[in-house]
């Protein structure tokens, strides 16, 4: 359109300039002014017709070509139907062909990029630590569903989800500690320790500087992980060592009190001496105890094998009963044995079974006012074998039950220490259950009585010869 004008005009002036000589000159008669008008002006509308259509004819294709660029250079490979000019349809097809080729590799490329992004979410997505994603300035891009459980925030928004996690620091101030060091540091990894609420959790916090493939930084990646049963048993081994040495602390100093006294005179008086000697035995027998009690919980928690053969439960319930009965005729409690007649066979490890039936035995006579009863039952429940220990005494405190288990747990520690044992009994107990992946429930009323169950499943394998 332009080379169209430009050439009408230009022919319009150079014929105007003529006409315009020629009458200065004299050789164009007044009356024929006006037949050259229109002559002037027919030819500058012929030059202007000429030159449109020869101009469109040449430069129509390559307006086609232009326009075919622009759409290439903004992803769209759909052109318009090609000129029909013969000089440009090679050309055109050739184009249409690096198109073509263009568009396959653009697809093929899409397609890996949403092949990437998908491993990249599902691994993201899978991850049972809790993962952030922050842009420089600290806000969130991305969460993950761990992270959004850890923040009790399920479903919530990215935003939402990290700001009900840092409403759950036990340590508000921490948090914001962290955040400006590492804006003042971005490019500095960090390890931190936090500790949340409601319930109590401790997370370990990973936090790295992200960047991208032009190894520019844009942003922080952080990573929480769940620490909380490291925490857990760390508290709890410490614990352990601290109760193992007071418990042994105790008879230790009573020996150490007692060989004293003798030393010093006592040994002189054959009474003083005999009671001095019936203390050291007994403060013995209670240091071997415990220190017996700390080996088989030790072998229990150290997951040692069981050694399961075929076994009549019924058998080791009457060792169990013929071993405390000296201790409940001394204190006129009565044992009564419900039994299946035709006895109760299953896998077991008849040691810690005889363990588990003796220790509750002896505990449930220990907590029995004298004339009370303690029964030991025993039934036949298909998969499984269930045991039950009822007894008459004082009971426990609603408040113990969830407690009764834990090591050197007592529910009275003064009466427990007075009644004897070592507080590890009812931990072994537990331990050898689930040992035997059995179950072990404890119902108590406060002044009736405790009822102590504990099933063996029978589909265990032996591993050793059956009982003869």
């Amino acid at each position: 359109m332009i080379v169209t004008v430009g050439v009408t005009a230009l022919a319009g002036v150079t014929s105007g300039l003529v006409l315009v000589l020629l009458g200065s000159l004299g050789a164009l008669s007044p009356a024929a002014w006006s037949t050259a008008f229109i002559a002037w002006a027919g030819g500058v509308a012929l030059t202007a017709t000429l030159s449109y259509t020869i101009g469109g004819a040449i430069w129509g294709p390559y307006s086609w070509l232009h326009h075919a660029i622009d759409m290439i250079s903004m992803g769209d490979f759909n052109f318009p139907a090609e000129p029909t000019a013969q000089e440009a349809r090679h050309l055109t097809r050739g184009l249409r062909r690096i198109a073509e080729e263009l568009q396959r590799y653009r697809g093929l490329e899409i397609e890996a990029l949403i092949l990437e992004k998908g491993e990249l979410e599902a691994v993201i997505h899978s991850m049972t630590e809790g993962l952030a994603i922050y842009d420089l300035a600290f806000k969130p891009v991305m969460v993950n569903p761990a992270l959004r459980q850890l923040a009790q925030a399920e479903g919530a928004a990215d935003q939402a989800a990290v700001a009900q996690l840092r409403d759950r620091w036990a340590h508000p101030d921490q948090l914001a500690v962290i955040e400006e060091e590492t804006r003042q540091t971005p490019d500095r990894p960090r390890v931190d320790i936090v500790e949340l609420e409601r319930p109590k959790q401790f997370l370990k916090r990973f936090s790295s500087p992200l960047y991208n493939a032009d190894g520019r930084q844009i942003g922080h990646l952080v990573i929480h992980h769940d620490i909380t049963p490291e925490i857990e048993a760390d508290r709890l081994k410490s614990e352990f060592i601290s109760n193992a040495s007071h418990e042994l602390r105790t008879p230790v100093t009573s020996l150490k009190v007692l060989v004293e006294s003798l030393l010093d005179g006592a040994q002189e008086d054959p009474d003083l001496r005999q009671s001095f000697l019936e203390d050291i035995h007994r403060e013995l027998e209670r240091l071997h105890a415990l220190v017996n009690d700390l080996l088989d919980l030790a072998a229990l928690e150290a997951k040692s094998n069981l050694k399961l053969q075929h076994i009549d439960a019924t058998k080791v319930i009457d060792e169990a009963i013929a071993t405390v009965h000296p201790q409940a005729t001394q204190r006129d409690i009565r044992l009564e044995r419900l039994v299946p007649r035709a006895g109760l066979s299953l896998a077991a490890d008849r040691v810690r079974l005889r363990q588990i039936l003796v220790n509750l035995l002896a505990n449930a006579i220990k907590f029995t006012p004298n004339g009370g009863k303690v029964t030991l039952s025993a039934l036949d429940q298909g998969l499984d074998a269930r045991f039950q220990i009822a007894d008459t005494g004082i009971g426990i405190p609603a408040k113990d039950l969830p407690h009764l288990f834990d090591r050197f747990y007592r529910v009275t520690r003064g009466r427990s220490r007075l009644q004897g044992g070592s507080g590890l009994g009812l931990t072994i107990v537990k331990q050898a259950v689930d040992a035997h992946q059995g179950q072990i429930t404890v119902e108590s009323t406060e002044g009736q009585g405790t009822t102590i169950s504990f099933t063996i499943p029978k589909g265990l394998t032996p591993d050793a010869p059956s009982e003869t």
